[in-house]
């Protein structure tokens, strides 16, 4: 008996280290798309090639995960017993590391900036810290003690942990970590770069329309902008690096604003997928359709969007410039414009108006006239 072709597997993950898997098989079972979308992009970078594709039905992607990890999805999963309450020391070093999370993310940013970051930011940077002489430290009467130059950076240790029968606490003090500033120099420079590379990566790494959408939604592409670009309410200038960045956040903030803005899609998603999704092809030996990319999923490549948003508006600025349009007291009449295209935004009238391309047109005598007329949707 002939059973169904067995579709290609991944590379099956196996592990022989101590722990648990990285996914184990109830994070895949109990995940939601958003979540398994992460779990393949995490699996694609450590395999350093594209080993599992992001579309699909929230089903597919967990059967995909799955086979990935070698989890048998057909089952539900063993229940996983409770986790026994963290003792106090526990506690305590997950807040600490915790703490030291948050403050590197605020010297990563600060250095982006070039800004000094201060371990103690209460205290004056440079200034020595004591409680006093450290009884075991035994010197000859009257000789100085040479100084050592300060370090660069302090690292806080953790105090050595003592038995009751150790030297009670105030004999031995332990002395604060002296506060310093990170220097404005090549070194937070070379971090700020390091980091802002990383970042470029990262939206890079979205390619396709549902992927540039899904960083807009998630509020990533504005959190690049606030941390790294320039800021005019606070006389913040941009960070080391920004132009490199610049014209990638301005073409996914304009792909914003073509699925928010009033005259597009108004905040409509699925509105503006099913406009720029492609028809499937049919047959064999077809040309490779124009706009598409192998990372859209069958969507329009969202940098020809974003080109074709400029012309889009000129056709229809000149258009609502025809006489046809015009009311009793010879200006433009919204209710004629409507008698005719109805409730159909910016893009569907371009569409119905046989406009529509998504290849640089030949310039037109009033295309910078038309430019420059502002509208909502270009602030």
């Amino acid at each position: 008996m002939t059973g169904a072709p067995v579709p290609e597997r991944p590379p099956i993950r196996t592990f022989t280290g101590p722990g648990p898997p990285p996914v184990t098989h109830q994070d895949v079972h109990s995940a939601k798309t958003e979540q398994l979308k992460y779990m393949i992009d995490r699996a694609n970078e450590a395999e350093g090639e594209k080993v599992m594709i992001r579309t699909g039905n929230l089903q597919e992607l967990k059967n995909r995960v799955g086979m990935y990890y070698n989890y048998d999805m057909s089952k539900t999963p063993a229940p996983i017993a409770p986790l026994a309450p963290p003792t106090i020391n526990a506690a305590i070093i997950e807040r600490q590391w915790n703490d030291f999370a948050a403050m590197g993310e605020e010297w990563a940013g600060k250095a982006a900036r070039g800004e000094d970051f201060l371990l103690l930011a209460e205290l004056i940077a440079g200034q020595s810290i004591s409680d006093g002489p450290i009884p075991s430290f035994a010197s000859d009467e009257d000789t100085p003690v040479p100084l050592a130059p300060p370090p660069t950076f302090r690292v806080a240790q953790s105090p050595t942990t003592r038995t009751p029968a150790s030297t009670p606490a105030s004999t031995h003090p332990i002395a604060p970590p002296i506060p310093c500033a990170v220097p404005s120099n090549a070194g937070a420079e070379a971090v700020a770069l390091a980091s802002l590379a990383d970042v470029k990566e990262g939206l890079e790494r979205a390619s396709g329309l549902l992927d540039v959408v899904e960083q807009l939604e998630s509020g990533h592409v504005q959190r690049v902008r606030d941390l790294y670009g320039p800021n005019a309410k606070t006389n913040r200038g941009a960070a080391d690096g920004w132009d490199g960045l610049r014209s990638i956040v301005n073409k996914r903030e304009r792909l914003g604003k073509i699925l928010s803005g009033p005259k597009n899609f108004a905040g409509d998603k699925d509105r503006f997928l099913a406009y720029f999704k492609l028809p499937a092809q049919t047959g064999k030996g077809k040309r490779k359709r124009t706009g598409a990319s192998d990372e859209d999923s069958g969507y329009r490549a969202y940098r020809r969007i974003v080109e074709a948003w400029v012309w889009c508006k000129r056709d229809i600025k000149r258009e609502r410039k025809a006489v046809a349009y015009h009311g009793s007291d010879g200006q433009f009449s919204e209710a004629r414009w409507k008698e005719k295209w109805g409730e159909r935004n910016r893009w569907e009238v371009w569409r119905a108006m046989g406009r529509e391309t998504y290849v640089k047109p030949l310039r037109q005598p009033d295309d910078a006239e038309l430019d420059n007329e502002k509208d909502s949707d270009d602030e």
